[in-house]
C-alpha cells in the first residue's frame, strides 16, 4: 500500500499499488504534513501542523483509533518499538509520546526549526534535522525519563537541512539542504559528515533505495534528481509533468520495497508520478490523489482483522 498525505484537502489517499487505484480516502485534521508507521505496520501516525495534532489510524481499516494534541507546528514524525517522536518546528523541540497510551513522556529541546526526524534501530538513536540551526540533533531514547540529558550530540550540516533519511543498515544518514542545494552523508557512528554532493534541484523531499545505492531528491521544477550514493554523483535529473504555477513542486518520494519503483508527490498537480528505478525514466502511470499531496509513505500489504474462526485456530 501507498499512503499519501494531501495537505489542502485534509485527507489521506490509500493507494493499492497492485492496481494504482485509491482504495480509501479517510479524513485527517488540518494540513497533514508527515507520516510514520509503527514497526509492525498496524498503526499509521499523521502529523497535522495547522491543528497541532497527531492522528493515529488502524491500517487494517483506515479508521482513526486515537489522537493527541501537541506543541506548535508538528512536522516530521518517527517511531520505535514503544514511542512516537514528533519534530515541533515552531517550538525547537521534539515531543515524545508513548505508543501504547498516547501520553506525552518528554519534550526535548533541539535546534531551531526542526523539520525532519528519523530513528536508527541499529544504534537506538533518534536524529533530528534542524533547518534553522544547520544541525542534526542526536537523541538517546534510553535517557528519556531519567536524570540524564537525552541529547547526546549535534552534527553540523550547513545550508538549511530540510529532509533526512537513514539507510537500512541504520548506520548512515543522508540529509538534503536547500539554501545551497546539497546532499550530505553522515557516518552516524562517528557523528560526522563524510561526503557532500551538489544537487541540481532545490530539495524538498528525499528517499533512499533499499540497497542504499540510490537517493532520490525531489523539489522545485517539479523535478527529481537520482543520485548514485556510491559514486557520490548525480546520475540524472528528471522533470515531472508541469503545472500552471510559476514554481511547481514535488514535495516528497518513497521507494517500493523491492526498489523497482519510486513514487513521487507531484504536489502542484495533485498526482503521484511513478519513476522506473531501473531506467530512471518516468512511467506513464499518474495516480490522481487529493489536493496538494505533501508526503508519501510505502506501507505493508493491507492488513485485515482475523475472523473468529481464524483466531480459534
Amino acid at each position: 500500500m501507498l499512503y499519501v498525505a494531501n495537505q489542502n484537502s485534509n485527507t489521506l489517499s490509500v493507494v493499492n499499488t497492485a492496481t494504482n487505484a485509491v482504495a480509501a480516502a479517510p479524513a485527517t485534521s488540518f494540513s497533514p504534513a508527515s507520516m510514520a508507521l509503527s514497526p509492525d505496520g498496524a498503526r499509521l501516525y499523521v502529523s497535522n501542523p495547522n491543528s497541532n495534532q497527531i492522528l493515529v489510524y488502524n491500517t487494517a481499516n483506515n479508521t482513526v483509533v486515537g489522537s493527541f494534541a501537541i506543541g506548535q507546528t508538528p512536522l516530521g514524525i518517527t517511531t520505535d518499538a514503544t514511542r512516537v517522536y514528533v519534530a515541533l518546528h515552531a517550538n525547537a523541540a521534539v515531543a515524545v509520546f508513548s505508543a501504547s497510551t498516547l501520553l506525552q513522556q518528554a519534550n526535548i529541546r533541539v535546534g531551531f526549526g526542526p523539520s525532519a526526524i528519523a530513528y536508527s534501530q541499529a544504534l537506538n538513536r533518534v536524529y533530528v534535522a534542524n533547518t534553522l540551526s544547520n544541525s542534526v540533533s542526536v537523541i538517546d531514547p534510553t535517557r528519556i525519563g531519567t536524570s540524564a540529558a537525552p541529547i547526546i550530540g549535534s552534527i553540523t550540516v550547513p545550508d538549511s537541512p530540510v529532509a533526512l533519511t537513514i539507510a537500512a543498515d541504520g548506520r548512515t544518514a543522508w540529509v538534503a539542504s536547500s539554501a545551497r542545494p546539497t546532499l550530505a552523508r553522515i557516518d552516524l557512528g562517528q557523528g560526522t559528515v563524510d561526503a557532500r554532493i551538489q544537487l541540481p534541484v532545490s530539495p524538498a523531499g528525499l528517499a533512499l533505495s533499499p540497497d542504499q545505492s540510490r537517493a532520490y531528491v525531489t523539489g522545485y521544477g517539479p523535478q527529481v534528481a537520482v543520485v548514485d550514493t556510491r559514486a557520490e554523483s548525480v546520475l540524472k535529473t528528471t522533470a515531472l509533468p508541469g503545472c500552471p504555477q510559476v514554481r511547481c513542486l514535488a514535495m516528497s518520494a518513497a521507494v517500493s520495497a523491492d526498489g523497482k519503483l519510486v513514487y513521487i508527490a507531484n504536489t502542484s498537480l495533485n498526482q503521484i508520478s511513478v519513476l522506473n528505478a531501473e531506467t530512471n525514466e518516468l512511467t506513464t502511470t499518474r495516480i490522481n490523489v487529493g489536493q496538494s499531496p505533501r508526503a508519501v509513505l510505502v506501507g505493508p500489504a493491507p492488513r485485515t482483522t482475523p475472523s473468529a474462526a481464524e483466531v480459534s485456530n
